[in-house]
């Protein structure tokens, strides 16, 4: 069945109501090039950004008046505003000034003006800091639990946003930091934290510098402390790297730094008993019995070494190359148990350690410290800046000069 002559016309209607489709933006449409078809122009913003804006005729004509009142009386006063007037900024500093709250060009190195009636000023130091993030409880991926801390070393690039982007900065880095190791110590196993320290710490860094950069940050280096495992992995023991003796064991895993107490005591057990007449084989006077307990999943770094035997042991691995290297004398004030006073003699002839002052010289640093934090501080459990920047070090001296032990505990790491 067909329709035809079907016609359709519109019911006329009292009202038209129309509706306006218009859009803020403008189209237009380019007949000759069809590939740019459309142009397209932004309207008006209704909201400018305050921070931005322009102040306004009326700001600004009190602005300018203000800041010719504060020359004038500046000029009254003179020669005794020039005190305040007058600032010298280091070379490794800028200021940064805000006149009438506003911010104005960075200045400095050298010698700057300001208004001191109207302008707040702000020092920024550009050098290279530290600050120390204090063991915290992370979590692997293997389901293991650790303790660990983070040294961090960071510097200022950009001045003013390190000024003006955030309020508490080293607060505010101690922070970020945290949840950045814990975020990434998430995503690895205990064996490859425990063995690829170098590339988490490089990890850790870039991590870390993608958050700081809106501040004007530079993290330059970061490196996380010892590890305490305080529960192992839940699908089983972790497997030590394997050694020149014989092939991985398995048991809890031995760090580097613990690993450089074990080659110590071995090395002092062999020359205590390099005398006897036993018919031992080289290879079992290598072997030290340490004991680990089951339940804590850690190794104990005291190995019943007193500091007397200890300098010992670093007597017997020094030579004219550490002491040139070195070129310091070290004297060392124990607290606790077997304490006293003990030196290093890392300048003269081909190095010396023993008890009391040294002889016949003074020691360019006197480093005043527990028993236990001397034991860490060889076995590289605890770094000098560490120590000094947490308050467990007293450095009577240069604290560059006592940096300089880390060359020693890397002898003692490759010896």
């Amino acid at each position: 069945m067909a329709f035809s002559g079907v016609k359709y016309s519109q019911i006329p209607t009292e009202e038209e109501h129309k509706i306006d489709f218009s859009s803020p933006f403008t189209y237009g449409f380019n007949k000759g090039n069809p590939a740019e078809g459309f142009t397209y122009n932004r309207g008006t913003r209704l909201h400018e950004d305050e921070s931005t804006a322009p102040p306004s005729c009326f700001a600004r004509c009190i602005h300018v008046l203000v800041t010719c009142l504060c020359y004038l009386l500046l000029v009254l006063t003179c020669p005794f505003s020039a005190c305040l007037a007058i600032k010298v900024v280091k070379n490794y500093e800028r200021l940064l000034v805000f006149r009438l709250g506003r911010q104005q060009p960075l200045k400095g190195p050298g010698m700057v003006f300001i208004l001191p009636c109207i302008d707040r000023c702000r020092r920024i130091d550009m050098r290279q800091r530290a600050f120390n993030v204090p063991p915290q409880t992370a979590y692997t991926e293997d389901g293991g639990a650790i303790s660990v801390g983070a040294d961090v070393y960071y510097r200022i690039y950009d001045a003013v946003l390190a000024e003006t982007m955030v309020k508490d900065l080293i607060g505010s880095l101690r922070v970020v930091a945290l949840t950045t190791v814990h975020n990434v110590l998430l995503k690895k196993g205990l064996y490859d934290i425990e063995t690829d320290r170098n590339s988490l710490n490089t990890a850790l860094q870039r991590e870390l510098n993608k958050s700081t950069e809106i501040w004007g940050v530079e993290i330059s280096r970061l490196e996380l402390s010892q590890i305490t495992i305080l529960r192992p992995p839940a699908n089983g023991p972790v497997l030590l790297p394997p050694s020149n003796n014989g092939p991985a064991q398995s048991g809890p895993a031995m760090s580097p730094q613990v690993q450089t107490v074990f080659q110590m005591a071995q090395h002092f057990l062999q020359q205590a008993s390099g005398g006897s007449k036993g018919g031992k084989t080289e290879q079992d006077r290598s072997m030290v019995a340490v004991s680990i307990p089951e339940s804590s999943g850690t190794m104990s770094a005291d190995f019943g070494l007193s500091p007397r035997e200890l300098l010992s042991a670093v007597k017997l691995l020094l030579d004219e190359s550490i002491v040139e290297q070195v070129g310091a004398i070290y004297q060392f004030e124990l607290e606790g148990e077997d304490g006293g006073t003990f030196y290093l003699d890392l300048k003269n002839g081909g190095g010396d350690a023993g008890v009391g002052p040294p002889p016949n010289v003074e020691a360019d640093v006197v480093m005043t410290m527990s028993v236990t934090d001397m034991q860490q501080l060889f076995s590289g459990e605890l770094r000098p800046f560490q120590a000094y920047s947490s308050g467990r070090l007293h450095v009577e001296g240069s604290l560059r000069v006592t940096t300089r032990l880390e060359d020693v505990v890397s002898r003692l790491k490759t010896s």
